[in-house]
């Protein structure tokens, strides 16, 4: 019974682009709008503030209006602040790529998925298991049902960075 309900999530969600379509385009908006590319924006723009206040900073003690041991202080704080920011520039360069690269492999897959739906019909078992195996993130049992998460869906709690594709070991007869 769970294998019928699994496999007929994954079936629907294949035979609906639009969800996937959807999906694409709401990964893509955030990236581009309110995601990790403004905020790599916004990360640099502060690096290059701190590099410009460090150079000020040693123009005072090089005009002669601060002393020696308050350029210390002065760039102490400065070299702090520069630290941080760098390893966020790293951090929200790392996820913009992982996002990008989810983005490619999901416009991947959105060109492969017409020739499995076009094989759904036609998938012997093991077929029907590698797919629902990249295709499910988890089975919840409920009190009067199951729901199927499906590892591509963002809002039923996978994060943006990347698809989720492990499988989840199940008591039984689940597919796997």
């Amino acid at each position: 019974m769970v294998e019928k309900i699994v496999w007929d999530e994954v079936t629907r969600f294949l035979t609906n682009p639009a969800q996937l379509i959807a999906l694409i385009d709401e990964r893509k908006t955030h990236l581009a709008e309110g995601g990790t590319l403004a905020d790599l924006d916004a990360v640099k723009a502060r690096v290059t503030e701190i590099e410009q206040e460090k150079g000020r900073t040693i123009n005072l003690y090089t005009k002669g209006y601060i002393t020696e041991s308050e350029l210390e202080i002065r760039l102490k704080g400065v070299k702090e602040r520069l630290e941080y920011q760098v390893s966020e520039v790293e951090r929200l360069e790392v996820e913009e790529a992982n996002t990008t690269n989810v983005l490619d492999s999901l416009e991947d897959y959105m060109a492969a998925s017409s020739t499995i739906v076009d094989r759904l019909d036609t998938m012997d078992e093991a077929e029907k298991s590698e797919t629902i195996r990249l295709l499910v993130d988890k089975v919840i049992a409920l009190k009067d049902g199951y729901k199927v998460v499906l590892a591509l869906e963002e809002s039923k709690g996978v994060s943006i960075g990347r698809p989720r594709r492990r499988r989840i070991p199940c008591p039984g007869h689940c597919p796997t």
